[in-house]
């Protein structure tokens, strides 16, 4: 008859060796769908932060506060052709006015009736590139800081116009690659472009915004290679359920970057990432950034995010 110690041994030896082989198991598999990615580069959409009217002073500055220092901003015109940041829906909302309302609604009324919050896309495009950057930020990796898009009334080559005078303006003038536009009609692109140049602006991306499966008249979904066809966008942004790597694929021959909106949830943004995307826009940036760190507290990225938190919590 086995011994009590014996009979202890035979059954906790397999258990301890299997273990041992679990753990390794473990330790050899991917931890997470992110696995092997270097953190996302992540640009604020429309300067989102809860409890703020998003776009504003206050909530731009909140979320610089926090280590954000990429932002992806609308823009719109009042009455009198000034631009300023804001999207067009949020607004009506915010002033209480319909559309024809808020088109005819002068720069300093705007500014009244939302008690200073609306910024004019000078002073935001100073607030944005004014900031330095945390140190930890890549920006050899990726330069740009603000996306621009226009929106409504402002998509007109009047109001893109005023836009190439409000950046030639900034003093020093926008890094290369360091400003982009969103748009999606070509000659506005090339016009643009055209514009900037004259101005002596060098390194202004345009991105294509990919919102549709099929934009109209079309049967079937924009290519990297189509959408180059008649100007040469920098860059594709596609809505994160239309980002395939097919689209990953051809845009990388054709040597655009991917910006892919709207991500807030870290499983999304490492799918967008294994489809090669440059940059994800969020309204959750550092959401998906804590999230992130959870599973890679060691990169310097995540020990600056960590840093910024703590103080923020303490303030």
């Amino acid at each position: 008859m086995m011994s009590p110690a014996l009979l202890f041994a035979s059954v906790l030896v397999p258990a301890l060796a299997a273990y041992v082989c679990l753990l390794l198991l473990w330790s050899q598999s991917p931890a997470s769908p992110c696995h092997g990615l270097e953190p996302p580069v992540i640009i604020s959409h429309r300067g989102y932060k809860r409890g703020m009217f998003s776009s504003s002073r206050q909530s731009i500055e909140a979320l610089q506060q926090q280590g954000v220092c990429r932002f992806d901003l609308d823009v719109s015109r009042a009455s009198e052709g000034e631009l300023y940041i804001g999207h067009p829906t949020e607004m009506k909302k915010i002033l209480a006015v319909s559309e024809l309302e808020l088109q005819d609604l002068t720069m300093a009324q705007i500014q009244r009736a939302s008690n200073g919050s609306v910024v004019p896309l000078s002073e935001a495009v100073k607030l944005v590139l004014g900031s330095p950057c945390p140190a930890s930020v890549d920006m050899i990796r990726l330069p740009l800081r603000l996306l621009l898009e226009p929106k409504g009334n402002a998509v007109t080559q009047d109001a893109l116009h005023k836009l190439v005078a409000v950046l030639a303006e900034i003093s020093p003038p926008p890094a290369p690659g360091s400003v982009g536009i969103w748009l999606q009609d070509s000659k506005l692109a090339k016009e643009t472009s055209d514009d900037l140049r004259q101005k002596g602006l060098k390194g202004v991306l345009f991105l294509y915004s990919l919102k549709n499966q099929s934009p109209p008249n079309s049967s079937s979904p924009p290519t990297s290679s189509s959408i180059r066809q008649d100007f040469p966008w920098d860059g594709v942004g596609p809505a994160s359920s239309l980002l395939n790597p097919a689209m990953a694929e051809e845009a990388s021959k054709t040597g655009q970057m991917i910006v892919s909106w709207t991500v807030d949830e870290v499983e999304e943004a490492c799918r967008c990432l294994r489809s090669n995307a440059s940059a994800i826009v969020s309204n959750e940036p550092n959401a998906i950034m804590s999230q992130w760190c959870k599973m890679s507290a060691s990169s310097p990225v995540c020990q600056e995010h960590e840093r910024l938190k703590g103080e923020e919590q303490r303030g």
